[in-house]
């Protein structure tokens, strides 16, 4: 035990459980391998969370916490997040790395005060925060904003996500559901060390301009965007966005969720970004007939039967063979949303077209969002 490198407590907030069981399994457990913890991960009853200023892990890097307060009052978890913050700013020393979720029901969570509580972490690289996706446990994005900032020359790995949200509950202020957007709004200083950046697009029709301004400013290895299906001229903003050149470009890893899959996507891909290693797309069609000029959904629609469609589409691949011959790209994720799955048909036309290709994976909507 004292040589747990790793430490992982899991709670099923949908069962009854007893007290004591977590208690017994938390603090105390902790305090026995405290000397070479590096990685933690909580989803514990939030009461218990008030035990743990009483536990020091000097070397603790990587700190997980899944909060789901249920009906708690904002005073109780006003009480617990005073202890817990004591406990998180007491890592200021070691601390790599914090993911924070929420999720429903939790009534009258509200992080911002959180936030405003945590200190300065001098070696923070990685920061994840999840909450459902209309924003109701976060009053406005002003505290994030705040905590991001204070650490912009540390960061870099940032990832904000959406979670699903309770009908019961609806944030009062109509703007909440725009919280990831507004973060970005007031994110308008590089971060200079930032290189991996995973954001999920909510509201899905939400202006992309905020999102275009920040990418503006950084060079990312890694880039992944969730939740809405973009178009291809958004795709293409996407990139003229990141500065991705040919050449230019530090891209090697890029996932998306698209409309439809298109020959000219790939085309402008490996054009852009032929360092590229990774490439992970969800989509719902295969087209090989679209209107990539303009933006609206009607313009991309097929013009051919799916069959006709998908034979168009490997001949336009195939036609690219020269291009693609010197694309760099190593690992292909596909998963395709539409009830006409050909994605094993599209590996085989990807390994005669795209020599580099080595790794192959018939993906699932679930470990695109947990990448």
């Amino acid at each position: 035990m004292p040589n747990l490198y790793r430490y992982s407590l899991g709670w099923k907030d949908d069962q009854a459980y007893h007290p004591e069981l977590y208690r017994a399994f938390l603090a105390p457990v902790l305090s026995c391998i405290k000397d070479n913890l590096r990685s933690l991960s909580l989803n514990v009853p939030p009461e218990l969370l008030h035990t743990l200023p009483s536990v020091y892990l000097p070397r603790l890097e990587s700190l997980s916490v899944d909060l789901c307060t249920k009906e708690k009052s904002e005073e109780e978890i006003d009480r617990i997040f005073d202890s817990f913050v004591v406990f998180v700013n007491n890592l200021l020393g070691s601390l790599e790395s914090l993911s924070i979720s929420s999720r429903v029901p939790s009534r009258s969570l509200r992080l911002d005060r959180f936030f405003r509580m945590l200190g300065t972490f001098p070696h923070m690289r990685r920061f994840s925060l999840s909450i459902p996706f209309d924003g109701i446990h976060l009053r406005s994005s002003d505290e994030l904003v705040k905590f991001l900032n204070k650490h912009r020359y540390t960061l870099n790995h940032l990832r904000l996500s959406a979670s699903r949200c309770s009908p019961l509950d609806s944030p009062a202020d109509p703007e909440s559901k725009f919280w990831i957007r507004n973060t970005f709004t007031h994110l308008n200083t590089p971060y200079p060390y930032l290189r991996d950046l995973h954001l999920a697009i909510r509201p899905i029709r939400v202006d992309l301009t905020p999102l275009m301004k920040f990418l503006e400013l950084h060079t990312l290895e890694s880039l992944t965007l969730t939740e809405r299906a973009l178009t291809y001229s958004e795709v293409k903003a996407i990139l003229d966005a990141l500065r991705a050149y040919e050449h230019s470009n530090e891209l090697k890893q890029l996932r998306l969720k698209l409309k439809h899959l298109t020959p000219a996507l790939f085309e402008l891909l490996a054009t852009r970004i032929p360092r590229l290693a990774l490439l992970e797309l969800i989509f719902d069609d295969i087209v090989a007939t679209a209107v990539h000029t303009r933006s609206s959904a009607s313009a991309s629609d097929p013009a051919h039967p799916i069959e006709d469609e998908f034979r168009l589409f490997v001949d336009e691949i195939k036609k690219n063979r020269v291009l693609y011959a010197s694309w760099g790209l190593v690992t292909l994720k596909l998963f395709q949303e539409s009830s006409d799955r050909r994605v094993k048909d599209l590996f085989e036309v990807f390994a005669d077209c795209i020599p580099a290709i080595q790794n192959y994976v018939d993906l699932t909507p679930e470990s695109f969002n947990h990448a």
